[in-house]
């Protein structure tokens, strides 16, 4: 995954994930921690529901990659023209 922020007259930031290091086990107990205190009683997840879809996230993106190349997650223009974009 490829972070981009870029500000017009000043710095181009890029950050790159890899990303077995975003969708992993760990990430999956953050997270649906987060979405449980977050959620309250609407939605109740747990972290190895959270795990099998970000696995099945992984899995897709792999084949996505073969067939599309870099695939744009977000891009985000102000008008002032700075730069938020997100590659999967």
């Amino acid at each position: 995954m490829r972070i981009r922020v870029y500000e017009p007259g000043g710095s181009d930031i890029k950050i790159i994930l890899p990303n077995w290091l975003i969708f992993n086990r760990v990430a999956a107990i953050a997270g649906a921690a987060v979405v449980n205190k977050t959620a309250g009683d609407e939605l109740k997840l747990s972290s190895m529901q959270l795990y099998r879809l970000l696995r099945e996230i992984r899995r897709a993106e792999r084949k996505l990659k073969r067939r599309f190349g870099k695939i744009e997650l977000v891009r985000v223009e102000s008008s002032g023209g700075e730069l938020v974009q997100i590659i999967l």
